[in-house]
């Protein structure tokens, strides 16, 4: 039941027993509204106390809320400036793929331009290992080893995600 609710039954409970009361006695009957008025005021205070209280924890729980999200914003806002940093690394080691694809590529048609023969065929085998293969020959001597990826990471002391982009980098270049 609602506060203002039980305030009004008690208002019309205690007007009902001030009008059946016996009027034979003046006096008493000013002090009975003066009692009910005191208990009214008095209970009126206690309500206003409880809400204050309430008000209070409802501030509380607001700046705990603010505080929280606050942090959760910040993490949020870290996690995007890694993903962009992790883009970029990305997009650095593509583009070096990138340039040394162009190396292969040139170096294939200078070859055909030079001379068709057995020779020109292994210039260009040496050029292509001289990339992401020699740079990492570790990981991919490993891998044809039938090792996994986390067991390379470890034995290498890398990132797993590293290893798995060597070895896709490696399979690209293959494919070259």
């Amino acid at each position: 039941m609602e506060p203002w609710s039980t305030l009004v039954v008690l208002g019309v409970g205690i007007t009902l027993f001030a009008w059946f009361m016996p009027r034979s006695k003046p006096q008493t009957g000013g002090k009975v509204i003066k009692d009910v008025e005191a208990t009214l005021e008095q209970y009126l205070a206690e309500i206003e106390l409880e809400n204050e209280k309430v008000i209070e924890t409802i501030q509380k729980w607001k700046q705990d809320f603010s505080h929280t999200n606050n942090l959760r914003e910040k993490e949020v806002q870290d996690m995007k400036q890694q993903i962009l940093n992790l883009e970029q690394q990305v997009s650095a080691l593509i583009n070096v793929n990138a340039s040394s694809s162009t190396n292969i590529e040139a170096s294939v048609k200078k070859a055909d331009d030079a001379a068709a023969d057995d020779t020109g065929v292994e210039e260009i085998t040496i050029q292509e290992e001289s990339t992401i293969h020699k740079r990492y020959n570790e990981v991919f001597q490993l891998e044809s080893e039938g090792k996994s990826m986390d067991y390379i990471a470890k034995k290498l002391d890398m990132p797993k995600g590293e290893v798995q982009l060597i070895l896709r980098l490696g399979e690209r270049e293959r494919t070259v």
